[in-house]
């Protein structure tokens, strides 16, 4: 039995396949397998993986019909052998050390290991046009608000948000049925599936090492594609997070609830910010609904017109800065006319 099962889903990544699986060939930590997860194909990039499988019988094939990187990812889980599990995406770059920082990390009984990254964000033409470090100190989160705190983000670290800088006790996941939601298409699946995994985890060890490259392609990454049902998984995502803590109306008073709240109110400007190119006076209507239903109504005074118009702001100037609207000016002035309008929404009728 290998001591990491590495999954990896291929969609139509011909172009950067090759490069992915020798870069994985070449971690100085050598006790793994690889599961290539063929989510429907088109374009034979499966062909690189199986040639790589017939030299390195640590790599293994399977195919399937196309259901999306969260179904892909869930057949691997079914397929993976080994004690702990990582995940990496076809074309992102994964340093030399990245496995046994992260099972170095596992040290000490840790249910869960996070390590540093580096975001990239390009253009169609594959330009960069931006890019951001994350580098985390080495920190053992143990008790409740420390998780809490990890889960919700409250740092604004990112550290939550993407599973191929982790890595899972393969046990863990299993005991509690823990997988990825097949219901959501914005880039989101991972922030959920570790909401979901680390509600379990009792220690939470975040290490320093930089050691994933992810790169966000415009019209190729999940998360820059337009969805139309941007609100509607907004509500789920709340919804299932709600259901997994027991929170309620009767049940605010939690320590983690305030958090929750808090995540809730940041995600949906984010999400404002992000989807920029949809009709602003149907999206602020979704989300204000979705909002209001899924965040009690404490929360919804708590979070009334003047912090949600600083929390929207802040989104927006990290956005600008992070290159997500740059040479679009315009944006910046819509945004915030449809967030003050949005807030005149918060600050009335069921949201009061």
């Amino acid at each position: 039995m290998p001591a990491v099962s590495i999954i990896l889903p291929l969609y139509n990544g011909r172009a950067f396949i090759k490069h992915t699986i020798s870069a994985i060939r070449a971690q100085d930590f050598q006790d793994w397998e690889l599961l290539v997860i063929n989510d429907g194909s088109c374009d034979h990039g499966e062909e690189f993986a199986e040639q790589a499988a017939r030299k390195d019988q640590r790599i293994r094939v399977y195919h399937k019909p196309n259901g999306g990187i969260s179904s892909a990812r869930n057949y691997g889980l079914f397929k993976a052998s080994g004690a702990y599990i990582a995940f990496a995406d076809q074309d992102d770059t994964v340093g030399k050390g990245w496995l046994s920082a992260l099972y170095n990390g596992m040290a000490g009984d840790a249910d869960l290991a996070v390590a540093g990254k580096k975001l990239t964000i390009r253009n169609t033409a594959g330009k960069a046009l931006a890019s951001k470090v994350y580098r985390y100190q080495d920190t053992v989160l143990e008790t409740d608000e420390e998780r809490y705190r990890f889960l919700f983000n409250q740092e604004n670290d990112a550290a939550s948000h993407h599973v191929w800088s982790c890595m899972y006790q393969k046990e863990l996941i299993d005991t509690y049925g823990v997988r990825f939601s097949e219901n959501l298409s914005m880039g989101m699946e991972d922030v959920l599936f570790n909401i979901c995994y680390g509600y379990y985890c009792k220690r939470i060890h975040k290490i320093p090492q930089v050691v994933y490259s992810y790169q966000k392609r415009a019209g190729i990454s999940t998360s820059t594609k337009y969805n139309p049902d941007i609100a509607k998984e907004y509500a789920y995502r709340m919804q299932m997070i709600a259901r997994l803590f027991g929170f309620s109306a009767s049940q605010d008073g939690s320590m983690a609830y305030p958090m929750y709240a808090d995540y809730a109110l940041r995600e949906l400007c984010n999400l404002y910010v992000k989807s920029r190119g949809l009709d602003s006076l149907e999206l602020l209507a979704g989300l204000r609904d979705a909002y209001v239903e899924n965040v009690p109504r404490k929360a919804a005074v708590f979070f009334g017109r003047e912090r949600f118009s600083k929390a929207l702001f802040k989104r927006v100037l990290y956005a600008a800065a992070d290159g997500l609207l740059r040479n679009e000016r315009y944006v910046l002035f819509r945004l915030l006319k449809g967030g003050a309008d949005l807030c005149g929404h918060l600050g009335s009728g069921k949201g009061n």
